[in-house]
């Protein structure tokens, strides 16, 4: 049998830290297992191997065990308490979104969490209790002790307490002195960021990490007029997270080398310094290739990171300097030089951890509110959306079709409002225009579910719009759908292949659907441009493209049940990238549903050049249109019009790419645009198609609104301006 260690009784009454653990650096604590209690082995000058002869001589010496009362949480009690903490159900539940809206633990600028929050039950300390908790640290190449000191923040009494930890590298824990007899309600592991306090005065300073001696600040003589305070903190980069960053998008975040540290300056100066400041950043990596990679110099300013054009000059190997007037943070990045300045700033955000790649996605359920339509929104890491996915499909939700948002920049806590627009609104009792969704990187699940109704007020059109607002720029991604249509493809069985996605989840998620948009684009999959056929037949009558577009309609429809379509998720995915750009949205829409539209559309102000053309049909056939993409649909075009108004063609010109010499022949033959066409430069704004594809799709869009005049415009602009460029772009 195994010998017990004997613990000597070293407590410190008034700080309540465990002195017996205060070399962080031991090896892993050797836990035996029997019967769920734990015989705990520090191998450490404070513990000493028991013998026969000697436990009952040593009056302070006490005997602990360890129970584990959560995969990642375990207490460490007396052995003769060990019994009462087993027959207690206690319990440790993580914080929802909606516990860490309407609470908030109390954190500094440099506090950071490491643990989820979590609510306990049933736990009540007596004496020599201590709580160790599994922690979620950087990978950094510098020791965490030297950059971090660790708490546990601790709810007892509606009050919080800071309790000093200490962290255990070996295992990855942070073990925590609890107060004696005390109910604990909540309990959480943070970091604390380490500054360096230096002064920097009149005659100037020439501070060096002492982390890293490479590292340096020179304050010249003159910088500052008066004795000022500094706080400079160095913040490593998790190299974990750059390899997770890689694996979700390489073509992003490959375009970054290598990336220093940051080092992070606080100081009470309102004006640029009197002379520049050196910075020297080290770098440990060399340039494989100096025609595809260089050095960079990033400063942040406040929030918003910038390149300086400066010189950076290499003082040694893997170390570059330069000189600034001011800045908050600054880093040194190899960066791919032939890629565009807004990607590079994005994946550095993103890289530094200053920001979270996120996407929003958005379900549909009618069986969770009483059958009524219901929507489910939930924020999400990028990286993660796919596993959020399948879990949500297989809990009976589906995926909005066309809702998939772009990857959005967003810090940690930060907001992002989803409001009701058009023909929907919340339900009677729901006091709220606007929903919000906190992002809160620890969060499992930060989602929130509410029906849906239609405004009584409203005519016959469906159509319904979500919009989320992001970002410090107020970027809002409009997300639209028909609830009614919706509704029937969700309930109705149907043996169309095309529609199973609607009514079962979706184990293969192919990567053809987008995988990035917003800074740094990424599309998977072949790449197939829209092709114009009329392009190689100038004389081409409007009688030959409405036939040909009529055959291109019964070739893609798709019928569905109740004569109306909406596409699969996976579809209306894989349909928004511009390289997927052929038979999106295949859809039917009744002819008397379509005259009805086209009455309301003329009621609509508008900028017509004549009247629009119609499709000429048999008599024993049914009108029929296909649609790209629901933005082409006419109903749905009309409904988001309103919300984006009408724009000049030439600022529309300019949004889509279009040359000085393209808007000045736009602008000859024509007056305005139709508000539809705004819409769609929204759309293919969001797409980032090549300046051909857009002429092409700009075709097809006015082909689905039986805008034939438009078509033959858009026609003709390409022909006689092949070979105009984009160079001379405002």
């Amino acid at each position: 049998m195994e010998r017990p260690f004997i613990v000597k009784n070293v407590r410190d009454k008034v700080r309540h830290t465990l002195d017996i653990l205060s070399d962080s650096d031991q090896d892993e604590d050797n836990i035996s297992d029997d019967a769920s209690m734990y015989s705990v082995s520090y191998p450490s000058d404070d513990f000493e191997e028991s013998s026969d002869d000697n436990i009952s001589q040593i009056e302070e010496s006490k005997i602990f065990k360890e129970l584990k009362l959560h995969s990642e949480i375990a207490v460490i009690v007396l052995e003769e308490d060990a019994q009462r903490y087993q027959s207690n159900d206690i319990t440790f539940v993580r914080w929802t979104a909606e516990d860490r809206k309407m609470n908030q633990i109390p954190l500094t600028e440099d506090d950071f969490e490491i643990t989820d929050i979590y609510r306990t039950t049933g736990l009540f300390t007596a004496t020599e209790v201590s709580v160790e908790v599994k922690v979620n640290l950087p990978k950094t190449h510098i020791s965490h002790h030297a950059i971090f000191e660790y708490f546990l923040l601790v709810e007892t009494d509606n009050r919080w307490l800071t309790l000093p930890s200490t962290l255990t590298t070996s295992n990855g824990t942070s073990l925590t002195k609890l107060p004696d007899y005390m109910e604990i309600s909540s309990i959480c592991a943070i970091a604390r960021r380490i500054s360096e306090k230096v002064t920097v005065t009149e005659e100037g300073f020439e501070f060096v990490s002492e982390l890293d001696t490479r590292l340096k600040l020179d304050f010249p003589k003159g910088a500052v007029d008066h004795n000022t305070d500094i706080e400079i903190q160095i913040l490593p980069i998790d190299q974990e997270r750059v390899r997770e960053l890689k694996e979700y998008n390489p073509k992003l975040f490959n375009t970054i080398l290598n990336m220093s540290d940051v080092v992070s300056v606080k100081y009470e100066h309102t004006k640029d310094f009197n002379k520049n400041v050196k910075i020297q950043l080290p770098m440990s990596s060399t340039i494989p290739n100096e025609d595809d990679f260089q050095p960079l110099f990033i400063r942040w300013n406040g929030t918003q990171p910038e390149i300086l054009n400066d010189i950076l000059s290499e003082v040694e190997p893997d170390v570059y300097s330069t000189a600034v007037s001011h800045f908050s943070d600054a880093a040194v990045v190899i960066a791919n030089r032939h890629t565009r300045i807004e990607d590079t700033l994005y994946a550095v955000e993103i890289i530094s951890g200053k920001s979270e790649a996120c996407n929003i996605l958005t379900f549909y359920t009618f069986g969770i509110l009483g059958r009524q339509p219901s929507l489910w929104v939930e924020l999400v890491l990028s990286k993660n959306k796919d596993e959020i996915r399948k879990k949500r499909e297989a809990e009976g939700l589906t995926e909005l079709p066309y809702s998939y948002s772009p990857d959005m920049q967003i810090k940690n806590q930060e907001r992002v409002h989803v409001a009701l627009k058009l023909n929907i609104e919340f339900p009677p009792g729901l006091c709220k225009s606007t929903f919000y969704l906190k992002f809160d990187k620890f969060c499992q699940s930060n989602h929130f579910i509410f029906p849906i109704v239609q405004k009584s007020r409203m005519c016959s059109p469906h159509y319904v719009a979500i919009e989320y607002e992001f970002s410090k720029s107020k970027e809002i991604h409009p997300v639209h759908f028909d609830p009614v249509t919706m509704k029937k493809n969700l309930l109705v069985p149907t043996k169309n292949q095309a529609q199973e996605s609607l009514t079962q989840p979706s184990d293969d998620r192919k990567q053809t659907q987008r995988q990035n948009t917003g800074f740094g684009i990424e599309r998977k999959g072949p790449r197939i441009a829209w092709s114009d056929q009329s392009s190689k037949n100038t004389t081409r009558t409007n009688q030959g493209q409405i036939h040909s577009h009529t055959n291109l309609l019964h070739r893609q429809t798709t019928k569905l049940s109740g004569n109306i379509s909406l596409p699969s998720a996976q579809l209306a995915r894989s349909s928004q990238s511009p390289q997927n750009t052929r038979g999106l949205n295949q859809g039917k829409i009744k002819c008397s549903e379509s005259s009805q539209l086209n009455r309301e559309m003329t009621r609509q102000p508008s900028y017509f050049l004549k009247p629009p053309l119609k499709l000429s049909l048999p008599s024993d056939q049914t009108e029929t249109k296909s649609f790209e993409d629901p933005m082409f649909s006419e109903k749905s075009m009309m409904m988001l019009a309103k919300t984006y108004g009408n724009a000049t063609g030439k600022e529309l010109a300019i949004c889509l790419g279009f040359s000085h010499a393209d808007i000045t022949i736009i602008s000859d033959k024509t007056n305005g645009f139709d508000a539809n066409f705004v819409v769609l430069v929204k759309w293919l704004q969001k797409t980032k198609s090549h300046r051909q594809e857009r002429y092409g799709l700009l075709k097809r869009a006015f082909q689905s609104i039986d805008r034939g005049d438009l078509v033959e415009l858009t026609e003709r602009v390409r022909l006689e301006n092949r070979g105009f460029t984009n160079t001379d772009k405002p």
